[in-house]
């Protein structure tokens, strides 16, 4: 037990920040320090004591009872906040792991004040679940308890999220609930692409059980979207105004960033993939024509859903070039491009009909005419660009 102590302060030790990296780690130490202060009463030591990372503590016996925390808070600001920056390329199994996910992730739980600001943190806390999985799988390591870990953490995740939702249904909130429920579908489908191709290159470690659960998860999210965004397409009063005029900001500033995303991607990412993203920004940027017109036309429902469908499109796309990125420049494997090629051996029109394919995509049935939309009109978002 003495050995994975000194093992925990001699890497701590290890980590170097820059000056910014140190303040920013001091700063969130300092408000999560004010905002949970150290109890000293036997009630507020047996609460800490079951808390998930000091169970991790006592059982390594080398930090216990009411005072924990502080000392490990102390650790980490004498080693120049290292450890809580390290350990965010932990993966289950890693030493600083749970660091990562019962402290950083904790802290940045307090910061989450409003309802959306608490589903919004429960979509990207379900990303990083996937992205370890991701990590796992190409490293074939997805297994054992790792996968034990990431699946049962993920499941977590979103059943929390759901718990949020039903708050917003009681609310008779659809707008909000349209645009959660919008939001983990585009992280859910790419991912589901992601742990796809790894299966599909051959080093994927126990990676089936976990595309398993990510696509029936992205089925269940895609109904409950669509419903929401039918409740929404029908409504008439001026809550849907404002939040279609909102939609229609947030859908160009979502294009603009990633738009910038991809060029700054240009030189780590494969041109294959920097091809797909651009042709999702495409449909991205005629959703929001489309839904500007309907706004023109004062069709406030339609147009927060054709909105709300191009901030999916541009999500999607920033999402597989991460996806694309981390397994080839930070593992320094090519299985993107080995599930590529095997692809097009089994299907030798692959190749051939790569361009159509993202054509369709872009298609959008029906003309803008006069500031409107044919009553037949619509974004075909549905249709794949494969990773």
């Amino acid at each position: 037990m003495e050995n994975n102590f000194e093992q925990f302060i001699k890497k701590a030790k290890a980590m170097r920040l820059s000056k910014d990296e140190k303040t920013q780690g001091r700063e969130l130490i300092s408000r999560y320090m004010l905002m949970n202060p150290v109890r000293f009463s036997d009630q507020g030591r047996h609460t800490l004591q079951r808390s998930g990372f000091l169970a991790f503590i006592t059982k390594n016996n080398f930090l216990y009872k009411s005072m924990a925390i502080a000392v490990v808070l102390l650790i980490t600001m004498t080693a120049g906040g290292g450890i809580s920056f390290a350990s965010e390329s932990a993966l289950p199994g890693d030493l600083l792991y749970p660091v990562k996910v019962e402290v950083n992730e904790n802290i940045r739980s307090v910061f989450a004040v409003s309802k959306e600001a608490k589903v919004e943190w429960k979509v990207e806390q379900a990303e990083r679940r996937l992205q370890e999985a991701e990590k796992l799988a190409v490293q074939g390591e997805l297994e054992g308890s790792a996968a034990v870990t990431v699946e049962t953490k993920f499941e977590q995740h979103t059943r929390a999220f759901d718990q949020i939702i039903a708050q917003f249904t009681a609310e008779g909130n659809a707008e909000a609930t349209a645009s959660a429920h919008s939001n983990l579908e585009a992280a859910l489908e790419a991912h589901a692409r992601i742990l796809a191709a790894i299966q599909d290159s051959g080093r994927n470690g126990a990676v089936t059980s976990m595309l398993a659960k990510v696509q029936s998860r992205a089925q269940v999210t895609t109904q409950a979207r669509a419903e929401a965004e039918a409740m929404v397409s029908a409504s008439t009063g001026s809550e849907v105004r404002v939040a279609a005029e909102g939609k229609l900001q947030a859908a160009k500033n979502k294009i603009a960033e990633t738009k910038s995303f991809i060029a700054k991607s240009a030189e780590r990412a494969d041109a294959e993939a920097i091809a797909k993203a651009e042709a999702k920004v495409v449909v991205a940027e005629q959703a929001v024509a489309a839904g500007e017109a309907r706004i023109a036309a004062q069709a406030y429902g339609e147009a927060f859903v054709l909105l709300q469908g191009g901030i999916r499109s541009a999500q999607e796309a920033i999402v597989l070039l991460q996806g694309d990125m981390s397994i080839r420049a930070d593992l320094n494997l090519d299985v993107l491009g080995e599930a590529q090629e095997n692809k097009k051996e089994s299907d030798a029109e692959t190749s051939t009909e790569s361009n159509a394919e993202i054509e369709s995509e872009t298609r959008i049935e029906g003309d803008v005419e006069n500031g409107g939309i044919d009553v037949g009109s619509e974004i075909n978002f549905e249709e794949e660009i494969n990773l």
